[in-house]
């Protein structure tokens, strides 16, 4: 007897109702009916249903019913679809789906017209081309006029995605509107006070979630992400924006997007919509972009040190200064002559936790730390001269001896890249396996690994004089920020302060590593 398989799509761009046939489940049900006049069984196990796009060729049941057409004993010998495009509308890769399972041995039916999908003649594989373009170009029209009305719908201010945190959607006829959440725009108001203050991405993060603040996303989970999208979305200050993106269908898949030219976005002012006011909106703009100049960068322009998360921390020592009793000392703007660091666990703790109730002088200790790096760690400029020389044909002769022990690697690159070549033909011919997509990334990752990264040029002489000045300039102009960001550079990201013995001094004792500045 013959064993038919049933597969089932249905996508977005197909706008018949259920009892026009579009239902996967009308759709099965339909085969089952054809499947029966034909004295064919159905394999329960091969009946697929799937809702996704008809570009997308990486779909989960299309590629296991592909594989399933390839095995011995074959599971089924017939497969039975609505139509032609329910397997794809993409030409290309729609026929040579057909043909692989032709030459698998597994027959195409249409229920919809009652015929065999043939696939011997040239003109039978013109005929299904010219279905397949149909197909295609249908697909093509409903995303053009589809995009096209979503450019209206923007422009009159209405929505046309998905909710954004801080507004609800609202049905208004035939479309949809957006209207201010109260309680979610309060939380957006809040979070643009504390950035604009100077409050990273990452403390805005700890503190929303410390006071368990619902979050936008079905895991409900506050993230650095969803804070740099918030503080970039313009529709807080009234101004809707669609269109930045679109997707396109790249690689059989139609999940792919790609940016488009901003002069193709549909902007429109809604000023219903202003959660913010243009003042707060940009004293934040201006914060972020003042936080990305904070770059420590030689005379060359190569970023030697991370710019810092925010710029709240504005002393020196702050994030590496350590009290003895282990907690991290920090200003905290208490009101006197002398600014202080204060341990923190002294003050989440009190008294037990920490026996330090004066804190630290704040310029005493900046000082010394700046003196001790500049006339100790950076004072000898030839013996540091000397130790980049020495790592720099420590690390030469390190990549002497990998490539030594390493094949011709030229060679092996161009035959993985040759396998490559193959298995692309083979997915474009349709005689791949399912595991194809697997199998060039595997080759494609030992590609990148043999690809040899430029040998680093040597640091001369002249530019190591440039950039130790510059280091040295850098630390002297004491900006807490860039001081912060050199300390950490040289490997000083822990320092620790103790009492002297007289009761009124101080010491401080902390461990460099110059290997990380030798290497940049």
């Amino acid at each position: 007897m013959t064993i038919a398989a049933i597969y089932g799509r249905k996508s977005a761009e197909d706008e018949r109702s259920a009892d026009d046939g579009r239902s996967v489940d009308r759709q099965v049900a339909l085969a089952r009916e054809f499947a029966g006049r034909q004295g064919w069984a159905v394999a329960e196990s091969w009946v697929i249903t799937e809702e996704a796009s008809g570009a997308d060729f990486t779909r989960a049941g299309l590629i296991r019913l592909l594989a399933g057409a390839r095995q011995r004993p074959r599971p089924f010998d017939v497969l039975v679809v609505m139509a032609v495009d329910r397997l794809g509308r993409e030409q290309v890769r729609t026929a040579a789906l057909v043909q692989a399972l032709h030459e698998a041995g597994v027959a195409v039916w249409t229920y919809q017209d009652g015929r065999e999908v043939s696939f011997d003649t040239p003109v039978e594989k013109f005929m299904l081309g010219v279905h397949g373009f149909g197909a295609e170009e249908y697909r093509h029209q409903v995303k053009l006029k589809t995009r096209e009305a979503l450019h209206r719908k923007a422009a009159r201010g209405h929505a046309t995605g998905s909710r954004t945190y801080g507004y609800r959607l609202v049905r208004q006829g035939e479309h949809t509107e957006r209207e201010i959440d109260a309680a979610e725009a309060a939380v957006v108001t809040r979070v643009f006070e504390l950035s604009a203050e100077g409050y990273g991405d990452q403390r805005i993060v700890g503190l929303l979630s410390a006071d368990r603040v619902p979050a936008p996303g079905s895991r409900g989970l506050w993230s650095k992400e969803i804070l740099r999208t918030m503080l970039r979305n313009e529709l807080y200050r009234g101004v809707a924006i669609y269109g930045k993106s679109k997707s396109v269908d790249k690689g059989g898949s139609a999940s792919k997007r790609e940016w488009v030219p901003k002069k193709d976005w549909t902007r429109a002012e809604v000023p219903h919509l202003r959660i913010i006011d243009d003042a707060l909106w940009q004293r934040v703009q201006a914060r972020k972009q003042k936080t990305r100049a904070y770059f420590v960068r030689p005379p060359d322009g190569r970023l030697v040190g991370k710019p810092e998360a925010g710029i709240v921390a504005s002393r020196m020592l702050n994030g590496i200064a350590r009290c003895a009793c282990g907690g991290a000392l920090t200003y905290m703007g208490k009101k006197g002559p002398r600014p202080r660091y204060y341990c923190i666990e002294r003050s989440h703790r009190g008294p037990a936790a920490c026996a330090n109730r004066h804190g630290v002088p704040m310029d005493t200790l900046d000082r010394a730390v700046l003196t001790c790096v500049l006339d100790d760690l950076l004072s000898d400029r030839e013996r540091l001269w000397t130790l980049i020389q020495e790592n720099d044909e420590r690390n030469k002769r390190e990549r002497e001896v990998q490539k030594a022990g390493r094949p011709d690697a030229a060679k092996h690159i161009q035959q993985l890249e040759t396998e490559i070549g193959r298995l692309v033909a083979a997915l474009a011919s349709g005689k791949a396996s399912s595991d194809i997509a697997a199998a060039i990334a595997e080759r494609r990752a030992k590609v990148e690994a043999l690809t040899a990264a430029p040998e680093p040029k040597p640091l001369d002489r002249q530019s190591f004089l440039t950039g130790y000045g510059a280091f040295r300039v850098l630390l002297n102009q004491r900006h807490p920020v860039q001081v912060r960001q050199t300390l950490r550079k040289l490997g000083i990201d822990r320092i620790v302060v103790r009492r002297g013995q007289d009761g009124k001094s101080w010491n401080f004792e902390g461990v460099a590593d110059v290997s990380s500045l030798l290497n940049s």
